[in-house]
């Protein structure tokens, strides 16, 4: 995999860093220290994650190159549980298959913007919780913040399709 350092040598103090991922049209970031590491599934056969397409009820388009991953190279995201991590085995820990290009990038606090209760209280996926505006210049450059606490424990049953 190559790694992908969307951060720039101007960081903003008070900030955080996001790993970005995408699914289709769709960007999504995740805190990277939620991220416990990235891996090649086929170097950890024992670990079954599902794909976030499935995560998320969204349906997705089947490639002969990677099935859930719309043609790229799937990667095996996992995350960080909480304090029994450094116990636990890596077949243990929660995880979900994505597609590259993954990239990190630093963004400052004030480009967070939480989802409105209403919205928050409506939305039938209590993973997503808000927005990243990824560039002070471009207001369309952005992201699907996600909480992997907050996934649910198996696919949905509804898929929606995504637009590309």
């Amino acid at each position: 995999m190559t790694r992908t350092d969307e951060a720039q040598d101007t960081r903003v103090e008070g900030g955080i860093d996001l790993v970005l991922f995408n699914l289709g049209a769709l960007r999504f970031a995740v805190d990277s220290e939620q991220i416990r590491g990235i891996a090649d599934p086929a170097e950890t056969p024992d670990v079954q994650a599902p794909a976030l397409a499935d995560l998320l009820g969204l349906a997705h388009a089947r490639s002969a190159t990677s099935p859930d991953t719309h043609g790229s190279r799937e990667r095996l995201l996992r995350f960080r549980n909480g304090p029994r991590d450094a116990a636990q085995d890596a077949s243990q820990t929660g995880g979900m298959r994505i597609g590259e290009p993954i990239s990190l990038r630093h963004v400052p606090f004030d480009a967070i913007h939480p989802l409105p209760a209403l919205m928050e209280a409506l939305s039938a996926l209590p993973c997503v919780r808000g927005m990243v505006a990824l560039s002070t210049t471009n207001a369309d450059d952005l992201a699907i913040l996600l909480d992997p606490r907050r996934f649910p424990n198996e696919a949905r049953t509804a898929p929606r399709m995504i637009h590309q």
